[in-house]
């Protein structure tokens, strides 16, 4: 079961209440800049601010209320039974409350409600989006292809020359073949990145047209393994291709699960220390089929990062502190691509190993 991830404010004299774990991941922030920033990272359903405390609480929804990346969040307020105080916490923008003597089903109850229902300002700017997503699907579509076009005649150009090569290998120096496939590959791999970085925008508004259908995951994942191997030569990384025995089919998007895993070991080979392997794992779990990325790169630490690591606005800021980060926008290409399919994706890296994992999970096609 999915649980709701619910923020909470209080200052430190503040009333205690609390939250069913079953259904509710609650964490507790004490201070307006603690808020913002715990909201920023955990990407919570809604906030509970306690505004017992009338000045803090408003100090609280304000901040709330300011950022551009909570503006939207909904916030249920506690306050106590007094009109003036009612209202003042309405007008500064919290979308329900809930008076002492506090039940925690009242509070659950409240918090389900503002989440289904959303700000008000939302919906507004929701459907502005949508029709702004509308008109960028267009432009989005004459770069794919005014992008493609080039990007397929060196593709094609690079085969050929390629292929010749191969007929003629005493004709050439043989470190020409090898530049020759470092080259296509290199263009390959622009040519995905670009369609990758194009179609993040169209997923985010649930833009792109998806076939979702049974499919045997088998063949894409010796696509997947094959695309990665050649640029995985350059630093004598090697990938092993590991399915369990019976794989059941998978509800998805052939190609868009495709490009996932390309991406996703794009990502992984970045990472992975120089003579060392990649696995690409898949077995049935769950309903569905779990896919693993298994390499010995750097850790995806400490745990919040887990959460950020598929964020657009995560990458930069990893590059900076040199964490793990996305090629390009891969990362938060493949957290978008699964959602859509209805699956998930999660990263995680075991301190014991050192091994960083990717899983990815789909739900089964049988």
């Amino acid at each position: 079961m999915n649980t709701i991830k619910i923020l909470g404010f209080a200052s430190p004299s503040s009333i205690e209440y609390t939250l069913n774990p079953e259904f509710f991941d609650f964490e507790m922030a004490h201070l307006p800049n603690t808020l913002i920033d715990l909201a920023h990272r955990r990407c919570p359903h809604a906030v509970l601010v306690d505004a017992t405390s009338l000045e803090n609480g408003l100090e609280a929804i304000h901040a709330l209320r300011d950022d551009p990346l909570t503006t939207y969040l909904p916030i249920v307020a506690l306050i106590h039974k007094d009109k003036v105080a009612m209202d003042t916490i309405l007008t500064a923008g919290a979308d329900d409350f809930v008076c002492p003597p506090l039940e925690s089903r009242e509070i659950e109850t409240r918090l389900r409600s503002v989440i289904q229902s959303g700000h008000s300002t939302q919906m507004d700017t929701t459907e502005i989006l949508h029709i702004t997503a509308r008109r960028m699907s267009g432009i989005v579509d004459l770069l794919t292809h005014d992008f493609r076009n080039p990007s397929g005649i060196t593709i094609s150009s690079l085969q050929l020359v390629l292929e010749i090569l191969q007929d003629t290998p005493d004709a050439y120096p043989p470190e020409v073949l090898v530049l020759m496939r470092h080259s296509l590959f290199a263009a390959q791999r622009q040519a995905f990145l670009t369609e990758d970085l194009l179609d993040v925008f169209r997923l985010d508004m649930n833009e792109l047209p998806l076939t979702i259908e049974s499919i045997s995951l088998l063949p894409l994942l010796e696509n997947a393994g094959e695309y990665i191997r050649e640029a995985g030569k350059y630093n004598n990384i090697t990938v092993e291709v590991r399915p369990a025995d019976q794989i059941p089919p998978v509800l998805a998007d052939s190609a868009l699960l495709g490009r996932a895993l390309n991406a996703a070991l794009d990502t992984s080979l970045k990472f992975c220390m120089p003579g060392k392997m990649i696995a690409l794992e898949a077995a049935a779990e769950n309903d569905g089929v779990a896919i693993r990325i298994i390499d010995p790169g750097r850790p995806v630490l400490p745990p919040y990062d887990q959460d950020r690591f598929f964020q657009l606005e995560y990458q930069n800021e990893a590059r900076m502190q040199s964490s793990r980060s996305s090629v390009a926008m891969g990362m938060p290409f493949c957290y978008l691509a699964l959602q859509r399919m209805n699956g998930t994706i999660e990263i995680s890296t075991d301190q014991a190993s050192g091994l960083t994992t990717l899983r990815m999970w789909l739900p089964s096609g049988t």
